[in-house]
């Protein structure tokens, strides 16, 4: 927990930093959308995390962003899987972190033999990081900048509780962390679209949100997945012409995943309260 909290406050000094002179470029890959761009901050953010974690292991491959397309031209997608493999996803929301909006995340995911099996995700602007263990998932809220602060003391970070799961927010409640809140009045409190899958699954954690659903990659879900699980709620996913929802499984299969594993075939649906078997409703509301 230490390693991950250390590399997610350094990697988000990096990318406050890089804020203050941005970079854009577009992208052009096979696995990029139209139009979808990139920051100095994505890179400085992926190469950072990339090195340290390589450097702290033998035996454990990196997936990044930015650098996925070269490094599936180099390794079997569905032979890295079965490894040790971290994914990270430098800068997650970049429309909102260009636009100086809060809404943007860090994230790193860890899967092992094809199951996701922890996350963490740091959320800069509001001062927010999450990190889950095989004893659950906790959270950290700072009272000051994390570019103010030298470490994160592992003690202090909070396990997401029944209350934090009823809605009331546990990650905000004291006075001093108030001004970080927010509410559920700004947002879509059904299916919240906020331009960043960490902060959407950090608001249905937090009870601001009642879920999130999307269509996305694998660096963009796999802390997510994490996280959510971690915390003792399952990940659902819609089964073929239906709108019934189904249990995704632990383990990453290409059934619910394209052939290379990079993009979930289905949209995933996060939710902490779903009666199995019933209609839920439609992705697009």
């Amino acid at each position: 927990m230490e390693f991950v909290s250390t590399l997610l406050l350094e990697a988000s000094k990096i990318a406050l930093a890089c804020r203050k002179n941005i970079s854009v470029y577009k992208k052009n890959t096979s696995l990029s959308s139209k139009n979808e761009v990139f920051t100095n901050a994505d890179l400085e953010v992926e190469h950072f995390l990339c090195k340290e974690i390589e450097n702290s292991s033998q035996h454990t491959f990196v997936l990044g962003e930015e650098g996925v397309v070269e490094k599936l031209q180099r390794y079997d997608a569905h032979h890295l899987l079965s490894k040790k493999v971290w994914i990270i996803d430098p800068i997650d929301g970049t429309n909102n972190f260009l636009n100086g909006l809060p809404l943007w995340g860090i994230s790193i995911g860890y899967t092992e033999n094809y199951e996701f099996k922890h996350g963490a995700i740091v959320l800069p602007d509001i001062r927010e990081m999450h990190i889950s263990t095989k004893k659950g998932t906790y959270y950290y809220v700072s009272d000051v900048p994390l570019s103010e602060i030298q470490n994160i003391d592992t003690s202090q970070l909070l396990l997401y509780s029944k209350d934090t799961a009823e809605g009331t927010d546990t990650a905000h409640t004291t006075q001093k962390q108030q001004s970080n809140k927010l509410t559920t009045h700004s947002l879509a409190r059904k299916n919240p679209q906020l331009g960043s899958c960490v902060f959407s699954i950090r608001e249905v954690l937090a009870g601001n949100a009642t879920v999130y659903s999307g269509k996305a990659k694998i660096w963009d879900y796999a802390a997510c997945i994490a996280l959510f699980r971690n915390a003792g709620y399952p990940v659902y996913f819609y089964a073929k012409n239906s709108q019934q929802l189904q249990t995704l499984p632990w383990k990453i299969t290409s059934d619910n995943w394209s052939k290379n594993y990079t993009h979930s075939i289905y949209d995933l649906v996060f939710c902490k309260e779903y009666a199995k078997g019933c209609t839920l409703f439609s992705t697009k509301s």
